[in-house]
């Protein structure tokens, strides 16, 4: 949860935290059920998040569960004469993700006593209403409707895909569900064959 103090001083003082944060896991509750609720038509697997703190497990998991499906989609297109893109697109997300990791696994206070002020003379400034900065609950801010805009907004204006394609998207959903059921549960079997085998 990020936390708002009053300090009097002159800048805006930012403070790691290392416990696990609330907004954090509420902000991946929502992402999960918009992305549901409002899928693309260009999705290619089932959406899940999951948080792991073991790195080893992560880069198995991020092998098993991206990196040999993109490379199989790949060789899918290639076979079909299309131009093979999901592993391009899978390592692009990889380091998207990589980038934006240390601030997403750390907790964070801010301590701004300017903010305060900010707002305050963004309300008092000649045109003011046409700029807000408090996000505060009190003011109306609902991480809901700011999750469920920008999944929105990311499928309309970066993906380009108009919500007249989501009743087939949905059902594209369902089946990649179903789908990526069948593959885990193929590829634990082959992985508990394989250990066997070895073992």
């Amino acid at each position: 949860m990020v936390f708002f103090q009053v300090e009097h001083n002159e800048s805006l003082q930012l403070h790691k935290r290392h416990h696990k944060s609330g907004i954090l896991e509420g902000v991946r509750e929502l992402t999960h059920k918009y992305s549901l609720q409002y899928p693309s038509k260009y999705v290619t697997w089932y959406p899940g998040f999951t948080y792991r703190t073991n790195r080893m497990m992560h880069a198995f998991c991020a092998t098993l569960f991206h990196t040999i499906p993109s490379a199989l989609l790949d060789v899918y297109l290639y076979c079909t004469k299309q131009k093979p893109m999901m592993l391009k697109i899978s390592r692009k997300f990889y380091e998207a993700l990589n980038a934006g990791s240390f601030f997403s696994t750390h907790q964070w206070d801010f301590k701004a006593s300017t903010m305060y002020d900010l707002v305050d003379a963004v309300k008092h400034a000649e045109d003011g209403e046409n700029f807000e900065v408090d996000l505060s609950e009190a003011n109306g801010f609902n991480w809901d409707h700011y999750v469920k805009d920008f999944i929105i907004g990311v499928r309309k204006y970066v993906l380009k895909d108009d919500l007249s394609s989501l009743p087939a998207a949905q059902i594209k959903l369902n089946r990649l569900y179903w789908f990526q059921k069948i593959f885990q549960i193929v590829s634990m079997y082959a992985v508990l064959k394989l250990t066997s085998y070895l073992l």
